[in-house]
């Protein structure tokens, strides 16, 4: 609706989908225009802005946090943890139903699991013994403020952490579902951290770390890892991360000053440490969660964060206080940490397509310009394939591009070229074919781009090519000039003798509010002579949210806006023509209205509400007038 009470080869469809995308289906296909000399077809593809909802992507965002999501968003990674006395019980006897559990769950809602390994130590006081009671003991170890540290350095004990990661290994190392492996083995919550006064004995060697990164990169060469960020012996993460630059790290003090204060106390005063770790963000994830501080102050903090340290994934949980309870946030509360988890990891967008005259037999070639206005790149392979398909979506023609996303770095508002040669089978006949881009992995998991368009198959409809047999001047679509309004009217119920065209905006109200619509007439010219109308599109700009957007319908023009009013209303003269559901605040929505635009002339539209749920449109008179794109062929 328009406006609050006060004056956004086959493919399958990818598990990882959610639900806003559907809004996408019916409206925000782009449109082609063609370039002076008529030898090329660019398509611009609306990008999503950032107030839309939530992509859910893979590798990416917030992520299930031991059993917990405490805001609404889009989640593709569950995290689980456990002591070590939860997974072995006795010399050998191992439970492994924590894990199984969560793998269970993640599988079954499409997510890939993260293993955070047995951590051995609890708080720094008063924490008891995290280990199993046969290696609780003086002699295995030592209590410190109420903790037991078992003493790693010591042959038995090691050994023992090293048949406890083996057995992990035998029963996930090869399970697909297994995405991640967390290295939290050592020192209070597997953080390889050890307050000053602990003795130095239970500490691991330098020998001893070695041997415990060793077993893990052995024991696990299918998963990611990542390594702990660890603050007493900076040494044993660079170790860890110079063995291979496709191993992340992690760090659980998101929110807090002292996130960066360990890496600027202990890191940045060796270039060569400080190398690696600031820069790994290039080619391994970095994985965080809160700190666990109550109220919201850490979430700007946390933000900054993850824009610093080019974070991909952060817990949605461990907090503290009220933040302990889902029910208590605010509504800014949530918001912020949903835009905290929109922000992190990669965001691609396809700015631009350009393509050559198509010809049945020969090569044509294609100009993309792709951006990723996220953080952080993707980190495992996925391609990037075009594809035309006929009037019943099959593909008969496809190509392989040769961007590789895992190069794509956050770009900072200047796109990648990328510059594609394909080969049109011979036997294509001619005629209009659809242009579509998917992305997928091997396993057909599509990734959903911050673009218009996306299909239900996960495929981005780009927009009609024509494809011609000869050589001759190839006729292709042509998009006229954005069409503002010539007229926009707001009228209400509860105000039904009040003319509506002075309205600073334009909206849509109804349900158990008194009901408002809008008017809109356009008048289209520029058609060239024998031409006929492909697409038009109707482009709103909402500066408020709504759950459930307006309906359009066609109605007549004969109205003006200093006499339009709710009790001389036009009617509508067809049915609904278009529809959509959630819109963000402060982005671009669109309508695919052709049915009604039909050649030359003038045609109003009318925005009818179909819920309480309002949302406020700039006018004519805005900065973002309404537009009418319209594409001939």
């Amino acid at each position: 609706m328009i406006g609050s009470s006060t004056p956004n080869p086959c493919w399958r469809q990818t598990r990882l989908s959610v639900m806003f995308t559907l809004l996408l289906v019916l409206a925000l296909l782009p449109h082609p225009e063609q370039t002076e000399a008529a030898t090329s077809t660019t398509f611009t593809p609306p990008r999503l802005d950032w107030s839309a909802p939530e992509i859910g992507n893979p590798d990416r965002g917030l992520y299930r946090w031991i059993g917990n999501a405490y805001v609404p968003a889009p989640t593709t990674v569950a995290y689980r943890r456990v002591h070590w006395s939860e997974v072995e019980h006795a010399l050998g006897v191992y439970d492994f139903s924590r894990y199984d559990n969560e793998l269970q769950y993640a599988a079954q809602h499409g997510m890939r699991l993260i293993i955070g390994l047995p951590q051995p130590i609890g708080p720094n006081s008063n924490g008891g013994s995290w280990m199993p009671s046969y290696l609780t003991s003086d002699r295995l170890g030592v209590w410190y403020k109420g903790s037991y540290y078992p003493n790693v350095n010591d042959p038995f004990v090691l050994g023992r952490l090293q048949a406890l990661i083996a057995a992990i290994a035998r029963r996930y190392a090869n399970d697909t579902w297994v995405s991640g492996i967390q290295m939290s083995v050592v020192g209070a919550y597997g953080e390889w951290y050890f307050d000053s006064a602990v003795p130095s004995s239970v500490k691991p060697t330098d020998a001893t770390a070695h041997a415990i990164i060793d077993t893990i990169i052995a024991s696990f060469t299918h998963q990611q890892l990542f390594m702990m960020v660890s603050p007493s012996f900076p040494q044993h993460t660079i170790y860890a991360l110079a063995k291979s630059p496709r191993i992340g790290w992690s760090r659980l003090a998101l929110g807090d000053p002292q996130f960066d204060g360990t890496f600027r106390a202990h890191y940045q005063s060796n270039p060569d440490w400080w190398q690696i770790v600031s820069t790994r963000w290039k080619t391994a994830p970095i994985l965080a969660e809160l700190y666990g501080h109550d109220g919201d102050a850490q979430f700007a903090l946390a933000a900054q964060q993850a824009r610093d340290w080019h974070i991909s994934l952060v817990g949605n949980g461990n907090f503290a206080g009220r933040l302990e309870h889902a029910a208590s946030w605010t509504a800014d509360e949530i918001r912020t940490f949903q835009d905290l988890g929109k922000h992190l990891g990669y965001r691609f967008v396809l700015d631009s397509l350009s393509l050559s005259p198509l010809i049945p037999g020969t090569s044509f070639t294609i100009q993309v310009a792709w951006e990723n206005v996220g953080n952080a790149p993707i980190y495992r392979p996925w391609k990037m394939v075009y594809e035309l398909r006929d009037s019943v979506n099959h593909v008969v023609a496809s190509c392989r591009s040769t961007l590789d996303l895992q190069t794509l770095l956050p770009t900072a508002g200047t796109p990648r070229m990328v510059n594609d040669t394909c080969a049109l089978p011979a036997s294509l006949k001619s005629g209009t074919y659809r242009l579509h881009v998917v992305v997928e992995d091997d396993t057909g998991d599509t990734l959903q781009l911050a673009s218009g368009g996306k299909q239900g198959d996960g495929s981005y409809r780009i927009g009609d090519v024509p494809v011609s047999e000869s050589s001759a001047p190839v006729p292709v679509p042509t998009r006229l000039k954005a069409i503002v309004p010539e007229a926009d009217a707001v009228i209400q119920a509860a105000a039904p003798d009040t003319p509506g065209g002075d309205w600073a905006m334009v909206r849509v109200d109804a349900g158990s509010d008194p009901e408002v619509r809008s008017y809109l007439r356009f008048t289209v010219t520029g058609v060239p002579a024998g031409a006929r109308i492909t697409n038009a599109t109707l482009r709103l700009y909402a500066t408020s949210d709504t759950a459930d957007g307006p309906g359009v319908y066609g109605t007549t023009s004969d109205w003006s806006e200093s006499r339009l009013t709710w009790n001389k209303r036009p009617h509508r003269t067809t049915d609904q023509i278009a529809d959509v559901d959630r819109i963000g605040a402060n982005s671009w929505v669109s309508y695919d209205v052709t049915p009604l635009i039909t050649g030359t002339g003038t045609f109003s539209l009318v925005l009818v509400g179909l819920s309480a749920d309002g949302v406020n449109l700039s006018s004519r008179e805005g900065a973002h007038p309404p537009e009418l794109i319209v594409t001939t062929s």
